[in-house]
């Protein structure tokens, strides 16, 4: 009886881990379909030069920074807005437009300054609400109150 327990146990781990098998590997050929132009060598080098650089999150950046540092809430709504916006070309700090023309390499720049932008924005917004939190402590401290 042990045998036949351990052999329907050993075939139900087998299959098993061949359907994940299948399944990982369907997945891997779905996103490759829907991402086929993320692993070409013009891609990756608009990623890594949009890290070098676009700059230009600065503005929006210290908007936020500022408006967080008054309060974090207030903070917030300049922070939603510039982070979900489309950066306009201009503002893209491309060096090279021949490079632009070819689709890979621009999906890969604004793609990569997007996540540039987004992650500045919300980083300085996290900075500020620290910052905006620890004068509220100090000044509650200070008065005789705690949180």
């Amino acid at each position: 009886m042990k045998k036949y327990l351990l052999l329907i146990m050993a075939t139900t781990a087998g299959s098993f881990s061949v359907k994940a098998q299948i399944v990982k590997s369907e997945k891997i050929i779905l996103t490759d379909i829907v991402n086929e132009h993320m692993y070409t060598e013009q891609y990756i080098r608009g990623v890594r030069d949009a890290e070098k650089h676009f700059k230009s999150y600065e503005e929006s950046a210290k908007i936020t920074y500022y408006s967080s540092i008054v309060n974090p809430l207030i903070g917030l709504v300049p922070a939603i807005a510039n982070s979900n916006t489309m950066i306009p070309e201009s503002k893209l700090n491309f060096t090279n437009e021949d490079l632009m023309n070819n689709p890979d390499y621009y999906y890969g720049y604004t793609h990569q300054a997007s996540r540039v932008n987004k992650a500045q924005i919300w980083k300085k917004w996290r900075q500020g609400s620290v910052i905006s939190l620890a004068i509220t402590g100090l000044v509650l401290g200070a008065v005789g109150l705690s949180f």
